[in-house]
């Protein structure tokens, strides 16, 4: 894997997993700057539609995609913790 250069930029993006957020990410990550994406992971009941299934998945596409297009992208998911 290459080194990627540090930058002086770092941006955390909120909704990363999906829409705006995603883009978002990847437009600043392909700027240079780090980005720091975070979803918030909800479980519908109704996970048939393509909005519901992109709401219930986490960053991991998108980090992967920043990466492999040479930026510097890191995922944290929040939530509520299950027992």
């Amino acid at each position: 894997m290459p080194e990627t250069p540090v930058t002086s930029h770092v941006a955390i993006v909120t909704g990363a997993n999906q829409g705006i957020g995603a883009a978002t990410a990847k437009e600043l990550a392909a700027r240079g700057v780090a980005v720091l994406c975070t979803c918030l992971r909800l479980r519908d009941a109704d996970t048939a539609d393509r909005y519901h299934r992109e709401r219930a998945a986490d960053c991991t596409e998108v980090v992967e995609e920043i990466r492999r297009a040479g930026g510097a992208g890191r995922g944290i998911r929040g939530g509520p913790r299950r027992p």
